[in-house]
């Protein structure tokens, strides 16, 4: 595994269209599908960026440069609530292929849990939807503390649950609330 010197910064306005190419390649080349299954939304990438700028965001999209003197983004990760499960937050990583397995994906996977851990918007903690066949995704999560839970509520607390040939990979930030 070759490591690489990268810096992680906040996402502007001008990199939601690189985003959302570095999103349509990662996906191919992870899936083998020659088109992603659904069209890219320019507009919530470009919502989760201008969010992320308020005090006390509730949404974060950090992005990594190429560093080899090419356009484009070598990776990015946004997190933002989810919309099928809150509390919880879903968290994306995208790297584009020529630096898989250069710890770009973990370090930014890093990044947005040190950010979810400090941030008060984040209320119960972060799930990662992951294609079942990805094992280097899963590994990744799961080397991180994301867990895979049962499939049942408990507690009273609503985790979200496999769907769609995705499985959910759960890492709580905040302990539940207790009435």
């Amino acid at each position: 595994m070759t490591a690489i010197a990268f810096k992680i910064r906040q996402a502007t306005l001008s990199d939601c269209q690189p985003i959302a190419d570095l999103m349509d390649l990662a996906h191919q080349a992870a899936s083998g599908r020659k088109r992603w299954a659904r069209q890219l939304d320019l507009e919530r990438i470009e919502a989760t960026v201008r969010s992320a700028f308020i005090p006390n965001a509730d949404a974060c999209m950090f992005v990594v440069d190429r560093d080899d003197g090419l356009q484009g983004l070598a990776g990015s990760i946004d997190c933002s609530p989810s919309e099928k499960v809150p509390p919880w937050h879903e968290v994306a990583v995208w790297v584009h292929p020529e630096f898989w397995r250069m710890r770009i994906g973990g370090s930014l996977l890093d990044r947005v849990i040190r950010w979810a851990s400090e941030n008060e918007g984040v209320y119960m903690g972060l799930v990662a939807r992951i294609d079942s066949g990805n094992a280097a995704s899963i590994a990744l999560v799961k080397s991180r503390g994301f867990w895979e839970p049962a499939p049942t509520q408990s507690e009273g607390i609503v985790r979200p649950l496999p769907t769609e040939g995705l499985l959910p990979f759960h890492l709580e930030t905040r302990a539940p609330a207790v009435d």
